[in-house]
């Protein structure tokens, strides 16, 4: 579940975030991203929670040598809440928090077998919001290059996306805004205490064209967060 999303348009970060305070680097606006593709995406952590800056979506630990073996190595995209702090791909992180920021993400209904529905989950504003992860920074022992990467972490589903992703009955752990500095800051009792379902209510979700599911076609365009009818 949710190894697809939507990053936020740099002018809403901007508009939202360096008023703020914060730094924002130059990166590039999703429509549609997808974890298996590893891109790199806007995070702010926990070392430099001021500063908006790449991180590539697939955690990877200290042994993981170098690119031939990242490819192979363990789908660490996502971050289960009920064992993050017993799996071994994830436990020595949790102190490593970080906040990936988007303006949306996709859930698949199946209202029947073999038909697949998918949904854009966002604020009803649209404005940014930030998905709870842990980080760490990845070195290539073949090029010496040091990329800083990172997991989602996921809960059950709240009521709406239980309704919508009806199968997996999960959804990303949505960060509120008044507890970012808890998330970044506080103690692992913290970080349990916000890691459930997000608020009902506050998310809305329409469904959208069957692109986002597509093999060998550009997804990365506006019609991937095309409202369709079903």
């Amino acid at each position: 579940m949710c190894y697809k999303i939507s990053t936020a348009p740099k002018d809403m970060i901007y508009s939202t975030m360096v008023e703020r305070g914060y730094k924002v680097f130059d990166y590039r606006h999703y429509y549609h991203a997808d974890g298996f593709e590893r891109p790199l995406l806007a995070i702010t952590t926990n070392q430099e929670p001021n500063v908006v800056q790449l991180a590539q979506w697939k955690l990877l630990p200290d042994t993981v040598r170098n690119e031939a073996e990242a490819k192979r190595y363990a789908n660490t995209f996502l971050a289960r809440a009920e064992d993050i702090f017993t799996k071994p791909s994830f436990a020595p992180y949790v102190h490593q928090r970080c906040l990936l920021w988007v303006n949306g993400f996709y859930e698949s209904h199946h209202p029947r077998p073999k038909v697949n529905v998918p949904f854009f989950i966002h604020m009803p504003d649209m404005r940014p919001f930030s998905l709870g992860g842990i980080w760490t920074d990845w070195r290539n022992m073949d090029t010496g290059e040091i990329i800083k990467t990172f997991a989602v972490i996921t809960t059950p589903a709240n009521q709406l996306l239980s309704q919508i992703h009806n199968i997996g009955q999960r959804m990303p752990l949505i960060i509120h805004r008044n507890a970012r500095r808890q998330w970044m800051q506080g103690n692992l009792a913290d970080m349990k205490s916000l890691m459930v379902p997000y608020f009902d209510g506050e998310l809305e979700a329409y469904p959208v064209s069957n692109l986002i599911h597509k093999r060998n076609v550009v997804k990365d365009i506006p019609e991937a967060q095309q409202r369709i009818a079903v």
